[in-house]
């Protein structure tokens, strides 16, 4: 058990999370339930919406090592003494990940190919973008101006790009 008030203590150190407000548990399950919910599940505004994809490090050199999530491996800056091998959980917050409809490698080092699961409103400026990429869900915020909301499908094939500063836990 663990008391924080840092979200980034939480987010490396734990499975489960509690939320407690004035003595009272009001909310409480898997840590990447809580801080990306399913859809119909109202996202909880003191935690930032992130995923946890899981992965196991493949290989480590100077610094970089790589992921396997599923049959595709990513890149991530990576400092830790965690050994290849070793199963990992890459967090990737929601604001981070830039959607395609198609697939260029211009956009950034890493890449899923995925199908939309949902689009939600998030806020009154942005909505959640829900795929599933490698068998695990993942989320995109779009901001509500952005003209490819009203064009994205269930189901329909998207690649997600997202940078190697992402935090493993």
């Amino acid at each position: 058990i663990m008391v924080s008030h840092d979200i980034n203590d939480i987010i490396v150190s734990c499975d489960h999370l509690s939320i407690i407000e004035s003595g009272h548990c009001v909310a409480c399950g898997p840590l990447s339930e809580m801080l990306n919910p399913a859809r119909g599940q109202q996202a909880n505004a003191s935690l930032p919406l992130i995923s946890v994809l899981h992965g196991e490090i493949e290989e480590r050199n100077m610094g970089i090592s790589r992921i396997s999530v599923g049959e595709t491996s990513v890149k991530v800056v990576d400092e830790s003494a965690i050994p290849v091998g070793q199963s990992v959980r890459l967090l990737l917050p929601a604001s981070e990940v830039t959607l395609a409809t198609e697939n260029s490698t211009a956009l950034h080092t890493n890449c899923l190919q995925a199908t939309v699961q949902s689009v939600v409103p998030y806020s009154a400026t942005q909505s959640a973008v829900k795929i599933v990429c490698e068998g695990q869900e993942l989320t995109a915020l779009l901001d509500n101006y952005d003209s490819r909301i009203n064009t994205l499908q269930d189901g329909q094939l998207v690649w997600a790009y997202f940078s190697g500063q992402q935090t493993l836990a």
